[in-house]
């Protein structure tokens, strides 16, 4: 009994000001948080992820609890970590720092001072990367949305927007830390921000003459993601519209990057903006081929070309002649243009497939590999 009275005796003693049991009880919360705060966050997972199941199916509700997986992880810690370094706030009473003038006290910096900015700082930053991440989410089922109607102009729209968001949410979340944790007054700053602006339009001059070609590309689209534009000493397929610079993929396969004022100002030639794209075929075959298994291989090309409903109607099939000691038929046909060359490319190798099926069943002896153009 005895020990027991003087092991609580021990732990009532002060130590800086706080009882001794406080200290530990702090260290317990910290370590208890660490241990077990993959679990916490589970289960504060799962618990948004029924809420979430409501409004979004199954693989966007997902998703989005993924993103917020490290999020509330740092929150909880934060929490814990805060409420655990309150229990031994004597200490923390401590003064850091201070400024002493004519024996008076012009300002002084407590630990305590230091711990409220710190956890300030963490729930500003949390919400921060929250708002991020929940406006990447959104971005990319509006992204995915437009990919699947083909809708152009809001693929070129929205990486500018989401861009637009992302740096908002950083100023606002820059103003708050300057007014929360160093009281600064926020409105005399804008203001003054204000006036010092012309100073830094005039520094910025280049990046907002890009910045203003960029919209002027939005609102007059003279060309969108996936066309394939041609400059005066660049060529190749739009991959990205952002705010300073457009990206090129090179012919070689090679990352071009163009401020977006040089493409206002440069002559530019779109060649995708065609309607439809047109293709030309030329098939070789051997002279020894008999001229109904020409004609028969002909009409079937034709019916195909007819039929084929991703072909445009005017396709046909005909024999061109005979030259270099070989049979030519020549076929001519157009479907609608894609700002998507993959798209473009897959088409174009089923058609060819296809007249290669055609022309290899009708004509087995006179065909070779390399007569398909």
């Amino acid at each position: 009994m005895q020990i027991l009275l003087s092991q609580v005796s021990y732990w009532q003693e002060t130590f800086s000001g706080e009882p001794r049991w406080n200290y530990a009880l702090s260290a317990l919360l910290i370590l208890l948080s660490w241990i077990f705060r993959k679990l916490i966050t589970s289960i504060l997972l799962r618990i948004t992820h029924r809420i979430l199941h409501k409004w979004l199916n199954n693989e966007y509700s997902d998703e989005f609890v993924a993103l917020l997986k490290n999020p509330i992880s740092y929150l909880f810690q934060i929490g814990i970590l805060y409420i655990a370094l309150n229990f031994i706030e004597q200490p923390l009473q401590a003064v850091l720092f201070e400024r002493i003038e004519d024996h008076h006290i012009l300002f002084h910096i407590r630990i305590i001072d230091l711990v409220d900015h710190l956890f300030i700082f963490g729930i500003i930053y949390f919400h921060t990367v929250l708002a991020v991440r929940i406006a990447d989410f959104i971005y990319h089922i509006r992204i995915e949305k437009a990919n699947k109607e083909a809708a152009s102009n809001l693929l070129q729209l929205l990486p500018m927007m989401k861009e637009i968001i992302k740096i908002l949410i950083w100023t606002i979340s820059f103003f708050f830390i300057l007014g929360l944790i160093f009281h600064v007054n926020v409105p005399a700053l804008i203001t003054g921000l204000g006036i010092g602006g012309v100073a830094i339009a005039l520094a910025a001059k280049e990046s907002i003459e890009n910045l203003f070609a960029s919209f002027i590309i939005l609102v007059d689209k003279p060309f969108q993601i996936g066309d394939h534009i041609k400059m005066e000493k660049m060529e190749g397929v739009v991959e990205k519209i952002g705010f300073r610079s457009t990206h090129l993929r090179l012919p070689n396969d090679h990352l071009g990057v163009v401020p977006n004022k040089k493409l206002i100002d440069e002559h530019l030639e779109n060649l995708s903006v065609k309607e439809l794209h047109k293709v030309q075929q030329l098939i070789s075959l051997e002279p020894n081929l008999d001229k109904e298994q020409l004609i028969a291989c002909i009409d079937e090309l034709n019916i195909f070309l007819q039929n084929n409903k991703d072909i445009e109607p005017g396709g046909w099939a005909y024999f061109k002649g005979l030259q270099d000691q070989k049979l030519h038929i020549q076929i001519q046909y157009a479907f609608k243009n894609s700002n998507d060359r993959k798209i473009i490319n897959q088409l174009k190798e089923q058609i060819n497939l296809t007249i290669y099926s055609i022309v290899r069943t009708n004509c087995k002896n006179s065909i070779s590999l390399s007569s398909l153009q």
